[in-house]
């Protein structure tokens, strides 16, 4: 081969390369300014020596925004969407056309801008967001004002284009990926449907607005966007429902003729269709995952309601007992719901508290009112406040577990404050027994809590790993021992020949301490340092009885008895804590 021919060839092949190796650079050096104009980062310049050099991109970012001038045409649009609504307005007001003509061009006008809109996300131009987004609150403005002012549109016709919108919109906002959208126009709609003739709209169809409202905001949250607008209509729901259970509970509770337009019929069928779908959205949104508004819907469902119906349905139908069967069932629906749940992957522990949290909210009024003995109610909050507490330990539930102590003693303190202890007791031995079991079940539960730890996953074992909230099961169980034993020694004395305020003042004092006595010891003999708490505390409270009561108030033997049971009680404090220090190497339970 002659090389005359074979030199001009690898020339030409050089030059080829050393074309693609700078077109090379040039594509990746535009690709790294794209990026950063995009993400506002600095880029880096390729000079001629192969150096990199940054490179500001703020004026080149500055620079792309005035070229587009996005900002302008977005206000330039809704400025000339404003004059011409001005314009019809204006024609309007001046009777150049009739108010009938003004209203349907206003609407027309209105349908005229979502659909240009509904054009424009369509086929992704410029101002697509602007256009449906004027149409919305123009279109929810006229309908308010026609309806207030001229009184064109009934409540029917109004709620209907209102109703309308909100679905245009939520639409619109799911399909072509513009939730702004979706929340102007849910939102404006549903804060419409609630202004039209307030402070009485009409409920039964601002009602089935509102749980629309709900209904759009779950399905956009469920992908992932407007993650605040289901709050937002939570909000309005509960304004919504708390003005119309209050415009009943007036009238109803003063026996007076409830007015039609407050729909009185409609009442408690929309209570139950908004119970029901806020549930399925609680539970949907519970099986997605454990998000804040999921955990926090299915229990705020069952105390609105409950609330709402108590209002209108007790002074109505004075149907208490049969409100408490309703309240029974839907905490067993809410326990059903949470047994689906119940495994001991962290997403479905979090879910199960938060049905039993809801279910303990419909439990405890749905007992008193079906029952009608709130003493007797508290016993059934203390046994499923002990089956809540075995549930926690298969699942390792911080939460539920939490829950079961304060739902024990909630269940003596509201025992306590209902005078199911008080003496002289209407039925001594039923007081007696009542005080008895709910000390038993205290009791068992604080046992409980001292055999079974914290699940070390738990946020209640990083909180307290020795589960310090859990003594107060046995400060509920204390209570309730005094309270049994406080009731059976009043019966007693009554039927002795002494003055009976006197002796029983003095008695409570001995009781007391006596059980403080109790306490200590067997604290010392189990090595219990929760319960050697619990003895100081119950010596303290008395000793304040016997210093600052007793000894101003009583007189004779009682009085002796009182000081002389204290002092006993501090002797045997003081062994009992000698023998503490010198078996400190053991190890407390």
């Amino acid at each position: 081969m002659d090389p005359r021919h074979t030199q001009p060839d690898d020339d030409r092949l050089a030059e080829v390369e050393e074309r693609l190796r700078s077109l090379q650079q040039h594509v990746e050096q535009l690709t790294r300014r794209v990026q950063a104009i995009e993400g506002g980062a600095p880029t880096t310049t390729t000079r001629a020596d192969g150096a990199t050099l940054p490179t500001d991109t703020s004026t080149a970012a500055s620079g792309s925004w005035l070229q587009h001038s996005a900002l302008l045409r977005r206000i330039a649009t809704i400025s000339f969407v404003l004059v011409l609504a001005l314009v019809l307005r204006t024609l309007t007001d001046s009777e150049v056309v009739t108010s009938t003509v003004g209203v349907r061009l206003g609407i027309g006008y209105a349908l005229l801008l979502l659909a240009v809109g509904w054009h424009h996300l369509a086929g992704d131009r410029a101002g697509q967001r602007v256009y449906s987004i004027c149409g919305a609150l123009l279109l929810c403005a006229l309908v308010l004002e026609t309806h207030s002012r001229f009184d064109y549109l009934g409540s029917a016709s109004a709620h209907g284009l209102l109703v309308g919108t909100l679905v245009a919109c939520a639409l619109l906002g799911m399909r072509y990926h513009a939730p702004v959208v979706a929340e102007a126009g849910v939102l404006t709609a549903a804060l419409s449907s609630l202004v039209i003739g307030f402070p009485m709209p009409e409920f039964h169809i601002t009602a089935a607005t509102l749980l629309l409202a709900m209904l759009a905001a779950a399905a956009l949250v469920g992908r992932r966007r407007t993650p605040w607008l289901h709050w937002a209509v939570l909000a309005l729901l509960l304004f919504f429902w708390s003005l119309w259970a209050a415009k009943l509970h007036a009238p109803l509770v003063r026996a007076e003729t409830i007015p039609p337009a407050l729909r009185l019929p409609w009442f408690l069928p929309a209570l139950a269709t908004t119970f029901v779908v806020l549930l399925g959205i609680g539970h949907r949104r519970l099986r997605a995952g454990s998000q804040a508004f999921a955990l926090v819907l299915p229990t705020w469902n069952v105390l609105w309601a409950f609330a709402a119906a108590a209002a209108v349905v007790v002074p109505w139908h004075a149907a208490g007992r049969w409100l408490g069967v309703a309240a029974l069932a839907v905490a067993a629906l809410h326990l059903l719901l949470a047994w689906r749940f119940a495994s001991p992957a962290p997403g479905n522990v979090v879910a199960t508290g938060s049905m039993v949290l809801a279910a303990t909210a419909a439990f405890m009024p749905g007992t008193w009112l079906a029952i009608g003995d709130l003493p007797v109610a508290t016993l059934c909050w203390s046994l499923a406040a002990w089956g809540i507490a075995w549930w926690s330990g298969r699942l390792g539930s911080g939460g539920m577990r939490a829950l079961a102590c304060g739902l024990q003693v909630a269940a003596v303190g509201t025992a306590i404050t209902a005078g199911a202890f008080a003496a002289p007791a209407a039925a001594t031995w039923r007081a007696a027994a009542l005080a008895a079991a709910l000390a038993t079940t205290a009791g068992l539960h604080y046992r409980w809590t001292r055999s079974t730890p914290p699940a070390q996953t738990s946020w209640y074992h990083r909180l307290t790993a020795t589960d310090r909230p859990g003594e107060l099961t046995l400060w509920a169980a204390v209570a309730a021992v005094f309270g049994c034993l406080r009731v059976v020694l009043h019966a007693l004395l009554a039927t002795m020949p002494v003055d009976l305020d006197n002796a029983f003042a003095g008695a409570q004092s001995v009781l007391l301490n006596g059980i403080a006595i109790t306490t200590m010891i067997l604290a010392q003999r189990h090595h219990s340092r929760p319960a050697m708490r619990t003895a100081v505390s119950v010596t303290v409270l008395g000793g304040i009885k016997v210093f600052a009561s007793d000894l101003l108030t009583l007189h004779g033997i009682p009085l002796v008895l009182s000081v002389f049971s204290f002092g006993v009680t501090a002797a045997v404090g003081s062994l009992v804590v000698g023998r503490w220090q010198r078996a400190a190497g053991l190890s407390p339970a």
